[in-house]
């Protein structure tokens, strides 16, 4: 018996070990970039960090990524005094876009519709709409350079509070002995970005699964309260940082939103440029078949309804 316990462990780790070397042979996990909260209160990546952004099961997407002087994934870090318009797109991953070379960013692509304009990408993971007016607030005179903030907001999860505190227990979690051991070994950060760990744990905890919450939040987002609540947090964002109204665009999917926080931008006088339609109506996958984010043909998409609000 005891040969048995001791030939199974034996070859377990066998395993796990050829697992872990074909992981790296083959690059299927990661480099994530270092985060810090800086000195202001400012959640960012650090600068000037150089790594392979891999998603899907067998490295169906690999791009590498960049950070600049300020940690963000961008081309442009300072303005360009030769453009007559600068635009600022500010929002999560989406617009961090360590899914693209940042040749072809959404910034790039907003660029190429429109003449004489520099577009800078300002997105980290994870960034709400908190997160977003604080870090334009805490940067007043680099934003007050540009003629337009574009804000990319998800109404149904990114209004969830009505100011900005430093979110200290997801950066302490990031120095965690475990989440350490987690990123040294690139077998682990790989099942990890598969989802793999989280919901094993969610099983064994006994919560629902992410599917589960994701489907739950979606019937609730429109709930009445709900609305009432985001609704007063985006008023009480927009007056505690009291940004200039008159510059904010926020690009959004209406078609997650309530009728009263459409009616309440219009009567503030912010401009919303609707993403729903231009990417619903069209039979081309706008999004990659193993993750969310918008895939080429979806930024272009996207990249034009921007281009074609300024425009206009």
């Amino acid at each position: 018996m005891l040969r048995l316990v001791v030939k199974f462990c034996t070859s377990t780790l066998f395993v796990l070990i050829f697992m872990e070397l074909m992981v790296r042979a083959f690059h299927l996990h990661t480099d994530m970039p270092d985060r810090y909260i800086n000195e202001a209160g400012v959640e960012l990546n650090a600068p000037h960090q150089e790594g392979l952004f891999v998603t899907g099961n067998r490295r169906q997407h690999a791009v590498p990524y960049k950070t600049d002087a300020y940690g963000f994934n961008t081309l442009q870090n300072n303005r360009d005094t030769k453009a007559q318009k600068t635009i600022a797109l500010i929002g999560d991953s989406f617009i961090e876009g360590f899914h693209q070379p940042t040749s072809a960013s959404l910034g790039k692509m907003v660029e190429a519709q429109l003449q004489n304009t520099t577009v800078t990408e300002y997105g980290l993971s994870g960034y709400d709409f908190a997160d977003q007016l604080y870090l334009v607030h805490t940067y007043r005179e680099h934003f007050e350079q540009m003629d337009a903030l574009v804000f990319y907001l998800k109404y149904e999860n990114d209004l969830e509070r009505d100011t900005y505190t430093p979110n200290w227990e997801r950066n302490n979690k990031r120095g965690a002995l475990l989440t350490k051991i987690r990123e040294e070994s690139k077998l682990l950060s790989y099942v990890g970005r598969l989802g793999i760990i989280n919901e094993f744990s969610r099983f064994i905890k006994g919560k629902e699964s992410r599917k589960v919450a994701f489907e739950k939040q979606n019937e609730s987002h429109l709930n009445p309260k709900l609305d009432k609540k985001r609704i007063t947090n985006f008023k009480k964002l927009l007056q505690q940082y009291s940004l200039p109204l008159s510059k904010i665009y926020l690009l959004v999917d209406a078609s997650n939103a309530s009728t009263n926080f459409i009616r309440t931008c219009k009567t503030m006088g912010i401009k919303l440029i609707d993403i729903n339609s231009t990417l619903q109506q069209t039979d081309t996958q706008t999004n990659y078949l193993y993750d969310t984010h918008w895939n080429h043909y979806g930024r272009q998409r996207v990249a034009t309804a921007i281009s074609s609000c300024f425009k206009k």
